[in-house]
């Protein structure tokens, strides 16, 4: 592979420029045909600095003027007089020098405020009575142009080389796929924005120097590397925007760098095992979509097990190009486990969408697109994010947040385009050090929500000969086996007892199963609301299996027979206290 990766490169940077007329100039570099904005001229205007020729002729400065006129192109110089007059393309060829001692300049459409600089040959077409004008370019010099054009000579070091790298294989992918045609891409951005050569940008020209000769492969074949200008927090593939083929290079889904980037973007952070973090508003909005679930009053939400939405409700597993969580997310669910204020501990799932969980649950957010991703076991990012372009491949605004993070070039690159490897000339890689922990693929949580007994449940238990009296429940509960010593009733589990407590002969080692001689005027009144109810003793029970805790004067309240044990014989006693 390496040896094929090598061969790649080395046709790469041996391209020769086709001859065209009577000259013929040998680039040591591939070339990129540039169209040219000209906004439908008929006639241009062209300084030139340095030597140049057409066909034959040679000159030195002046001022070229390109005309059309009935399907013939004429090209004629200042001092030379007419240089060309042919139907066929024309042809001004620069001769070889470095780059500020020849370059054409004339203003185009897209630098209507001042002259634009041209390095390489410009070619002149005919087409429907108005000129073409094609820049012929080394790729490197069209690196400098497109870095300038498309972030300009401020960014960060690393980031000028990222788009050097990005402009580089954008162009020479779409080259390949356009041998038949008069030029490869368009200066504006229907390709890449293109501003020629621009001497004072130092910064960019230094950036390009150092990396053009490193090329992004996929499967030993050049990386077509599409950017944006920001994707809003999720990047997508070329076959998610546009359709086609799937290419394996590019990384789909979470960007937290492009969030990281603006202060637009709203990221609200869910940890599952403590809800109370969240702000009180979204806390109750989250409650009441648990109260309209379950249709009943909820005191709290113990833990949120499970949070996600989908790009389509009628299609919730998605496609390759529609996936499920594709932002923006017209659907969303969330599953809670939570305490209802009659005391049952249940599980609720409901739906919302993210425009109502914003406007409801006092989040101020701008953002574009939105979406839900799940971050860790039990923990979940909300994002309300704002893009700009086609938020395909590259996020230059995520770029730039990785750079100030201390993230090089490479690793910027290996970010957004997961499946290539970055080659030098040679064919060697350049490795990327850099390790990303998401999007999260460990475990799922443990749906299974916080078990109760039932509401209207009674305890009939026999004590066991031992100094601490056990209930034998006669109770029926479905559960669901924890690996653990104490198995764990499902939220549906019911408990079905008789009226009344019914003992064994008693043991005579066993202590009377009774209260204490100076019981606590409060005893069996557990939660201390109403008296003595059902509620009690499903505290003591929930206690005594494990599933809740309760504060030292509930404990005082709860150990009925005062022998400092709270257990289901309390709860039992609780029962027949009721009835008597």
């Amino acid at each position: 592979m390496r040896k094929r990766i090598a061969l790649i490169l080395a046709l790469l940077l041996m391209t020769a420029v086709p001859v065209i007329g009577n000259a013929q100039a040998e680039e040591t570099t591939p070339t990129v045909r540039v169209l040219l904005s000209t906004d439908g001229a008929s006639t241009v205007e062209i300084h030139v600095k340095g030597t140049y020729a057409v066909g034959d002729t040679s000159f030195t400065d002046g001022t070229l003027t390109a005309t059309i006129q009935n399907g013939t192109i004429t090209v004629s110089h200042s001092e030379k007089g007419t240089l060309a007059a042919s139907t066929n393309p024309v042809r001004v060829v620069r001769t070889e020098a470095e780059n500020e001692d020849a370059y054409l300049t004339f203003p185009d459409l897209q630098h209507k405020s001042k002259p634009t600089m041209y390095l390489g040959d410009l070619v002149f077409y005919g087409e429907d009575g108005t000129l073409r004008v094609v820049n012929d370019v080394g790729i490197r010099e069209y690196m400098y142009g497109v870095v300038s054009g498309e972030i300009g000579n401020s960014a960060h070091r690393e980031v000028l080389k990222v788009e050097a790298i990005c402009a580089k294989c954008f162009a020479l992918a779409t080259a390949a796929e356009r041998t038949k045609k008069e030029f490869d891409v368009y200066d504006t951005t229907t390709s890449q924005l293109y501003y020629g050569y621009l001497p004072e940008d130092t910064e960019v020209i230094a950036a390009v120097d150092e990396v053009w000769e490193n090329t992004l492969l996929c499967n030993g074949q050049i990386v077509k590397t599409h950017y944006t200008a920001a994707n809003g927090g999720q990047a997508i593939t070329p076959q998610i925007h546009w359709g086609g083929s799937t290419i394996p290079a590019y990384y789909y889904g979470y960007d937290p760098f492009d969030l990281a980037g603006s202060s637009k973007n709203i990221t609200i952070t869910v940890d599952g095992a403590d809800p109370s973090k969240l702000s009180d508003q979204l806390y109750a909005y989250f409650l009441s979509l648990a109260e309209s679930a379950l249709g009943e009053s909820v005191e709290k939400i113990e833990t949120i097990v499970a949070l996600s939405g989908w790009y389509d409700p009628e299609n919730p597993n998605g496609t390759s190009r529609y996936p499920a969580d594709l932002a923006p997310q017209k659907q969303n669910f969330v599953t809670m486990n939570v305490q209802t204020k009659s005391g049952r501990f249940v599980q609720a799932t409901a739906t919302f969408t993210l425009s109502d969980l914003k406007s409801k649950g006092g989040i101020s957010a701008s953002g574009t697109i939105s979406f839900i991703v799940r971050t860790g076991a039990q923990t979940w990012v909300i994002a309300f994010g704002e893009y700009k372009g086609n938020r395909v491949g590259l996020s230059h605004r995520g770029a730039a947040a990785m750079a100030k993070q201390g993230y090089s070039y490479v690793d910027i690159l290996k970010f957004y385009f997961r499946g290539a490897d970055l080659y030098d000339a040679h064919g060697n890689v350049i490795p990327s050090t850099a390790t990303f922990d998401f999007p999260y693929t460990g475990p799922d949580p443990d749906p299974t929500p916080t078990p109760e007994p039932s509401a209207t449940a009674e305890v009939t238990a026999t004590p066991e000969p031992s100094d601490t009296p056990e209930p034998t429940a006669t109770a029926e509960v479905t559960a669901t086996p924890e690996p653990s010593d104490t198995p764990e009733p499902t939220a549906t589990a019911e408990v079905t007892a008789t009226p009344e407590v019914t003992e064994s002969p008693e043991p005579t080692a066993s202590p009377e199963p009774t209260a204490s001689p100076e019981p606590d005027p409060n005893a069996g009144d557990v939660d201390g609301i109403n008296g003595i109810t059902t509620a009690d003793a499903q505290l003591v029970m929930q206690y005594w299996l494990g599933v809740t805790k309760l504060s030292d004067d509930q404990l005082r309240r709860a150990d009925v027979n005062r022998d400092g044990v709270v257990d289901g014989l309390d709860a039992a006693l609780i029962l027949r206290m009721m009835r008597t």
